[in-house]
């Protein structure tokens, strides 16, 4: 008879905490992001900005991590639209977000009739979120990849012709597009930037001021200057 009683109070206990969770249907892969009690303020956002264009694939093993670093922060934001804007900011540029989502265990209460979810397990995965897609659990994790924008050049080398007093042409180069300093140390005196040869994607590409596309031609079609192209071409996966 005591064992009787005492199983019934343990089970009543069970009840009582089990009827505090929030019920929940058992979720697959496509939807367990939206079965969950969306976020409070104060939820903490663990980033992976990855510093390069999203490659199309949701597989972490595919992406390059050379420049990866954690931005991460807490967020008052209820949404993925919301979040993205906040790292938008931080960042200072457009960004493709992917969110990681776990998978979540659950266990029947009762008679099996409701769920409770009782934690997130392995294996994680990640999805493109829409943006008025809830935020949910305690704490969010999204990899963030450069959003690429339409008709930018992807700008790998720039190369400066200068041709100076004597009429003797000159070419320094720039990783950055930033322009050479101590011209006229390199080039000679009274140098003039004539003209600028930017390496877009795998092609160079000059602009001349009027009268010395000359030097434009002579630049792009010089067996030194295309050996860099290739190379830096290469260096970023463009070969």
């Amino acid at each position: 008879m005591l064992n009787k009683a005492v199983r019934l109070g343990i089970m009543m206990v069970l009840v009582v905490i089990f009827c505090f969770n929030v019920a929940a249907v058992k979720a697959d892969r496509e939807d367990s992001k939206t079965n969950l009690v969306p976020i409070i303020d104060g939820t903490m956002s663990y980033g992976d900005v990855y510093g390069i264009p999203w490659n199309g694939s949701y597989d972490p093993g595919t992406w390059d991590t050379s420049k990866l670093y954690p931005l991460n922060f807490v967020t008052d934001a209820k949404t993925y639209g919301e979040l993205k804007a906040e790292y938008e900011s931080k960042l200072g540029y457009p960004i493709v977000m992917l969110a990681r989502v776990y998978e979540i265990a659950y266990v029947s209460i009762g008679a099996g009739i409701s769920w409770s979810p009782l934690g997130r397990v392995s294996p994680s995965y990640y999805i493109m979120p829409d943006p008025s897609d809830p935020l949910v659990g305690w704490q969010v994790s999204v990899a963030i990849f450069k959003a690429p924008v339409k008709g930018q050049e992807n700008l790998r080398l720039t190369l400066f012709g200068y041709v100076n007093d004597d009429g003797k042409s000159c070419v320094l180069w720039s990783l950055d597009g930033s322009h050479p300093v101590n011209v006229d140390s390199k080039c000679g005196g009274g140098s003039e930037l004539v003209c600028t040869v930017k390496l877009v994607e795998k092609k160079l590409k000059y602009n001349c001021d009027g009268g010395y596309d000359w030097l434009g031609e002579q630049i792009v079609n010089d067996p030194k200057w295309l050996e860099w192209a290739h190379k830096f071409a290469s260096m970023n996966g463009n070969k």
